[in-house]
């Protein structure tokens, strides 16, 4: 969106012996002077096209006001166009105008005409107060004797950070040539000449708001951010190691919820790409390398601008930032002003920042979403600890930090509601759309025919899944387009071997585009010893960037012009200036290919993941330690992980997988892998299958003992849990596709409830109990499903839709069956969630759930009304009423939020315990919300001597909670027991979701929990 004069709607006024300007300010309404004009006078209007050419309007004048010198011309035809944005200034800013002025009367190939001045300069807003006047200061044109040398200006609408202000007005003889006065768009709402029904007249034609309240105020802090808003859209534009936004293809995120134990058992569901940006709390994505969170950001980025410049701007305007450049003692908004401020300076952002620009909303009523990219380039724990602080305690911004999984998985003093999410590879369907774009982004001929060869290439080079890796797939585009009918390199390790190969051979081009050329002419003029010197630094350079990316691997990220300007091999050779120098090698550091932007910076860290362990491959005792050290630590983590919950991919994977690349492993690292192979807890294959995933050359007996050992696990029912064995089939079918995914099949297909599952020896007549133990069975079926659908199988699809139609399953699997197809984008899972939002066979919490994800996944807004329905119906009990209202308020209705503080708020006439009970979990669920009237409901609870004294206890216990979860640290398995100890939660509803050595883990921490309690804490 144009944030200034578009030059294809300035008009020429042509009039009876009267040159003059206008603006085209909505369809068919151009807004000019009064003075150059008459009433009703009909005129020609004319344009200038991009091609030089003029587009010629009849108009006639409809408007005309003296007293404002004001006056709006109605064409017979023209383009339809949006109406301008009006604003008043109050100090001094940056203002522009573009009209026809005498000077610039001319002649060009035998026409005479007048042609544009681009008028940029100062509004001074103080100039001419009593007249209602406005001064634009802008540089002086030639003097002329015989007229104002700005005649014909009049009329040129006046612009400031992308707002008309004024209008250009008659420029009178005693005025100075370096001055363009003009009438204030403020002050025709107080013409005393100008009556109501006038005023209304004017509104109506130019499209003013309807109040002066209601003009925007320009200030300078609108002024920084038009021009933030502008380098941060033109820097989206640029290459970057991401994938093109226009190649992007939105991926999906699995929510990790840790708020209560139903999070544990079912998941909170899967988001795209495009619904992060719709939601309301913070959030924390990680991805694997190559995963797609720099690409994430970017469209999120792009979205969220594209969205505050729509007719309607969200309350959010995304800002992009490395979490190393918060890293420090420099308070948040000071180092996000010098963050943006340094990596737009390269793309028209031409004043810095100030430092307040970030401490104030970018509007009212707004706030700034923070897009924190990195997390894991911070190689120290407590200064990433720092940063997560920071973001933590800034309670006016949100923030989406992206990160790899982080072996501590410290995410201490994260504030409460803070979501996190794991960005998932693409889908097969997928692969083949990101090819579509992205050579359709390069310009080939037949991007589709093109994504299908190379699709096809992959599948035969075993490369098909690793190109559900964004970078690889990406990698892979790029060399096919440079070598079609050149073989795909295998495994990961070749993939970037070959780019960088590629890239090397186009550096090194010997024609007038090579560097050494480039170089030569740059520095031609210093004399035949900087050329020298200058040749010698391009052909130091690749080995300048390999020995940068060892560092970056080893010390964290590296500040690549700081480290060329202190590299003892690339001293700037005399009389060459230093700024000339530095700005050289950046730009040769660039040429390598694997550095872009400006700052210079990797395009991805897998690249120094690789040349670090290239490096290491040189020294056969140092890569035998630090690979059989990794693997060790892996081990005694997929060991210890056991006890506490399930951990993510180890972040280690991919530079492990890179030293196995590139040198044999040694015995003893050979003998940790096959430890890890033949584990007895499924983490330990899973790691090996992680590995094979991101292409990674195992040796092949190791491959085998994990593919051995997770089929084993698989087919063991008594010794593994339903969750084991599912997870056992997913990591199998990285290592055996085939086999895998029909043992993927085959345990989704099964319908087999054990007796055990039902009844588990404990409260056999307890259906609830029953329920939860069941759906222990029944949730893996569903997650494998998904899992086949997303690998391309179309069994997926139709066990999916099975399921959810199946009135013999639980709800909550009925519901989460349809979640998963409106996950894949199957067309018939809106109608599917919202039939069984209304089937009488669902329970009313399933109903609930249905409509649910109806409303979270498809945005669709009958799921609205459904929970709004279910949430005012009195038959229900509150219980069910509150959990309605909870998820209506998660879909961004208010008024969610107004049932649940009305049964947080009511006492219930009987003053029966469960009623009241209802009221602790209202008031819970508004605390979810981060809603702070959750705080003054337990406080009341907590005091009122009517409420049983077992709920009063509760209350304060949720008090208690919900102010240590804003303020405190707590690790994700602290939430976990808080969670547990804050409602009751009895030994066996844990045991229905936790496997047995697990249970001990957890049992343990509610006894330091009851140990370590206050006196006057709740038993």
């Amino acid at each position: 969106m144009r944030t200034g004069p578009d030059p294809a709607r300035v008009a020429q006024i042509v009039a009876a012996g009267v040159r003059a300007s206008g603006y085209l300010v909505r369809s068919r309404t151009v807004l000019t002077a009064a003075h150059a004009v008459q009433p009703q006078e009909r005129l020609k209007v004319r344009f200038v096209a991009e091609d030089g050419g003029e587009v010629i309007e009849q108009g006639e004048v409809v408007f005309h006001e003296p007293s404002l010198d004001i006056a709006v011309v109605t064409l017979a035809g023209g383009p339809k166009v949006d109406p301008v944005p009006y604003g008043r200034v109050v100090d001094p800013l940056p203002a522009e105008a573009i009209g026809f002025p005498r000077f610039r009367l001319h002649t060009h190939q035998g026409a005479i005409f007048r042609d544009t001045r681009h008028a940029r300069g100062v509004v001074a807003p103080a100039s001419w107060r009593r007249e209602g006047g406005l001064e634009l200061i802008v540089d002086a044109p030639a003097p002329d004797p015989e007229a104002s040398p700005w005649e014909g200006m009049s009329g040129a609408a006046i612009w400031s950070v992308g707002h008309v202000i004024g209008v250009v007005s008659e420029h009178r003889l005693n005025d100075p040539p370096d001055t363009l006065t003009g009438t204030r768009v403020d002050r025709w709402y107080g013409d005393p000449k100008l009556s109501r029904g006038r005023l209304k007249r004017l509104r109506d034609l130019i499209g003013l708001p309807a109040e002066h309240g209601r003009l925007t105020t320009v200030t300078a802090h609108v002024w920084h951010l038009e021009a933030y808003l502008d380098a941060a859209t033109h820097a989206l534009r640029q290459p970057t190691g991401a994938p093109a936004i226009d190649s992007y293809v939105p991926q999906t995120l699995h929510r990790h919820g840790v708020d209560n134990l139903l999070d544990i058992r079912a998941g909170q569901g899967r988001i795209t790409s495009e619904d992060l940006l719709a939601t309301t709390t913070g959030a924390i994505v990680t991805a694997g390398p190559g995963g797609g969170k720099s690409s994430l950001l970017r469209a999120l980025q792009a979205a969220g601008i594209a969205r505050w410049r729509g007719a309607h701007p969200p309350g959010e305007l995304p800002v992009y930032v490395q979490a190393t450049d918060l890293v420090g003692g420099a308070p948040l908004a000071q180092a996000l002003a010098g963050a943006v401020s340094a990596r737009l300076s390269a793309h028209g952002l031409t004043a810095r920042l100030p430092d307040e620009f970030f401490q104030a909303p970018p509007r009212p009523g707004g706030r700034w979403l923070l897009l924190v990219d990195g997390l894991d380039d911070i190689i120290d724990p407590e200064g990433r600890a720092h940063v997560l602080r920071l973001l933590s305690a800034a309670r006016d911004y949100r923030f989406i930090l992206c990160t790899r999984p982080l072996a501590d998985r410290r995410e201490t003093g994260l504030r409460q509601g803070t979501a996190r999410y794991e960005l998932e590879p693409f889908a097969r369907h997928q692969i083949h759309e990101f090819a579509c774009r992205w050579f359709t982004a390069a310009g080939g001929e037949d991007p589709s025919a093109t994504a299908d060869a190379l699709a096809l290439a992959a599948t035969r080079a075993g490369l098909i899944d690793l190109m559900r890796v964004p970078l690889m797939a990406a990698l892979l585009c790029h060399l096919y387009a440079v070598a079609p009918d050149a073989p795909l390199p295998s495994g990961r390790s070749g993939v970037i071997s070959r780019f960088v190969e590629s890239q090397s051979e186009r550096f090194h081009s010997p024609g007038a585009g090579g560097a050494f050329s480039q170089a030569k002419a740059t520095f031609e003029r210093y004399g035949p010893d900087v050329v020298t010197a200058a040749g010698r630094a391009v052909a130091l350079m690749p080995a300048v960037v390999r020995e940068m990316a060892v560092r970056q691997h080893n010390a964290g990220v590296v500040a690549v012009n700081a480290f060329l300007a202190a590299h003892p091999k690339l001293a700037p050779p005399a009389p060459v200036p230093h700024e000339a120098w530095s700005s050289f090698l950046a730009d040769t550091a660039r040429r390598t290919g694997l550095l872009v932007g400006e700052p210079a910076a990797f395009f991805h860290g897998s690249i120094a993941e690789y040349f670090a362990a290239q490096e290491l491959a040189a020294d056969a005792a140092r890569h035998e330690a630090v690979l059989r050290d990794g693997l060790a630590a892996v081990r005694r983590r997929t060991r210890a992980a056991r006890y506490l919950s399930v951990p993510a991919p180890a972040p280690e994977a991919s530079f492990l997988g890179f030293l196995i690349d590139a040198r044999k492993p040694s015995r003893s690292a050979h003998g940790v892998l096959k430890d890890l192979a033949s584990g007895t807890y499924v983490q330990g294959p899973e790691f090996i299958a992680e590995l094979v995933r991101l292409g990674t050359k195992v040796p092949p007996d190791v491959v085998r003992r994990a593919t051995d050992n997770l089929r084993r696990t698989v087919g063991r029912k008594k010794r593994y849990t339903p969750s084991d064995r599912a997870r056992a089939a997913v990591a199998l079918a990285e290592l055996s596709t085939d086999e895998g995914e029909e043992l993927m099949l085959s345990l989704a297909s099964d319908t087999d409830l054990p007796a055990s599952a039902l009844m588990d020896g404990r409260d056999k007549d307890d259906a609830e109990h029953a329920g939860l133990l069941r759906g222990r069975y029944e949730y893996p079926r569903v997650y494998l499903a998904l899992k086949l659908a997303e690998r391309g199988r179309p069994a997926g699809y139709v066990l999916l839709n099975a399921m959810a139609r199946d009135a013999y399953l639980l709800p909550m699997t009925r519901a989460h069956s349809a979640g998963a197809l409106a996950d894949l984008g199957s067309p018939g899972a809106a109608e599917l969630l919202h039939d069984l939002a209304h089937d009488p066979t669902m329970t009313v919490s399933g109903r609930i759930v249905a409509a649910r994800l109806l409303g979270l996944k498809l945005a669709d807004e009958r799921a609205a009304r459904i929970l709004n329905a279910i949430a005012r119906d009195d038959s229900l009990s509150p219980f069910v009423v509150s959990r309605a209202a909870f998820s209506l308020a998660r879909l961004g209705d208010n008024r969610g939020r107004t049932i649940l503080l009305r049964i947080a708020r009511t006492a219930p006439p009987d003053g029966g315990l469960m009623a009241h009970f209802a009221r602790v979990q209202a008031a819970r669920f508004l605390a979810r919300l981060g809603d702070e009237r959750a705080l003054k409901v337990f406080e009341r609870l907590a005091h009122d001597e009517d409420v049983p004294t077992f709920v009063r206890r509760r209350a304060k216990s949720g008090r208690k909670r919900f102010a240590a979860m804003k303020q405190a640290a707590m690790t994700v398995e602290q939430r976990v027991i808080a969670e547990i100890a804050s409602v009751g939660v009895a030994a066996r509803f844990v045991n229905a979701f936790l496997t047995p050595i697990a249970n001990v883990a957890v049992h343990a921490f509610l006894r330091r929990y009851r140990d370590a309690r206050p006196a006057d804490a709740d038993p």
